[in-house]
């Protein structure tokens, strides 16, 4: 993926994150688009979390803490499993105090 996801709307524990549908150009061979995958992490954080692979172009990741900053990024994942590059990284922050 080559752009960056948008918050789609973010509150005291929750982010939506929205991006943009990806399309195989002809010439790379992976095969057609099956889904995607939601990858998020407090900042300064070493891992990644991840989200069910979804059909869907916007997820929500629940359970966050209230006032930190957090990381997105999101790969495709094609129809014979690979999952490509992921994304730019989006950071946001969760809304209200720490």
């Amino acid at each position: 993926m080559t752009r960056m996801p948008y918050v789609r709307m973010r509150n005291g524990t929750s982010v939506t994150v929205w991006w943009r549908e990806w399309s195989n150009p002809p010439d790379h061979g992976a095969g057609p688009v099956s889904g995607y995958v939601l990858y998020h992490r407090r900042v300064g954080a070493a891992a990644w979390r991840t989200l069910p692979p979804t059909g869907s172009r916007m997820a929500t990741v629940d359970g966050l803490r209230q006032g930190r900053d957090y990381e997105f990024r999101v790969a495709a994942v094609h129809e014979a499993g690979n999952v490509g590059i992921p994304s730019p990284v989006l950071t946001t922050s969760t809304c209200g105090r720490m």
